[in-house]
């Protein structure tokens, strides 16, 4: 297996990719990218993938257009919990451009990559959204970041935005699976839609990102 991530950042960047030493010494084939909405996905994470997979001298070795490849996708919940500043709804990404975004990033991804399995992974629907503030030092992290100009939608609009984002990432998967191509699949990974997570399964200090027993749990369903 080629590719994985191997460590942690020193200094993890919002809206930022792996740059540097840490491309081979920390991130490799892990993209992610903290604060990161769909959008995002295209303009950052594909490119620094393509750019990496073919210029990385440990994947001399990997064809890009011979060899298999797997790429997880969890993204959606930056789409749901934050809004763009330009936005003066101040919603969630509205669900015709949650579906434009991802069918685009598919299609993005399948040009830069044949011969490759996509995972699709649903959004948790089973969680209180007050979670955000269940303690002392979440309610600090969401105050500090506002005054760093993160912009938070409310509450009240993140489970009814997550269902239905899940119901375009399942309506998605099935429409590519109907395009009976022979190089390239997308399947949908359900586990953490049922997933039941509380203030207990996610970070202290920010109690928004989980922690690290939740990642387990994640890696083993995955």
């Amino acid at each position: 297996l080629l590719g994985p991530a191997t460590g942690s950042l020193s200094l993890p960047k919002v809206k930022a990719t792996c740059a540097g030493s840490e491309i081979d010494r920390v991130c490799r084939l892990s993209a992610a990218v903290d604060g990161s909405d769909l959008q995002d996905l295209m303009d950052l994470q594909v490119g620094y993938l393509n750019h990496t997979l073919n210029t990385a001298t440990w994947a001399a070795n990997i064809s890009v257009l011979q060899d298999w490849k797997l790429l997880t996708i969890f993204s959606g919940l930056d789409d749901v919990v934050f809004y763009n500043q330009t936005d003066n709804s101040k919603e969630p990404t509205a669900a015709d451009l949650f579906a434009h975004n991802l069918d685009l990033l598919l299609q993005s991804v399948y040009k830069a990559f044949p011969r490759t399995f996509v995972n699709l992974m649903l959004l948790p629907e089973n969680f209180f959204p007050s979670v955000t503030t269940a303690r002392f030092s979440c309610k600090f992290f969401k105050w500090y970041t506002v005054r760093a100009g993160i912009h938070w939608t409310e509450t009240k609009d993140w489970i009814p935005a997550i269902k239905e984002f899940n119901q375009i990432i399942l309506r998605l998967a099935k429409a590519w699976k109907a395009k009976g191509l022979d190089d390239f699949g997308v399947s949908v990974q359900p586990f953490m839609k049922e997933a039941q997570l509380t203030p207990d399964d996610m970070d202290s200090v920010d109690c928004f990102h989980p922690n690290l027993a939740s990642h387990q749990r994640m890696a083993v369903a995955l």
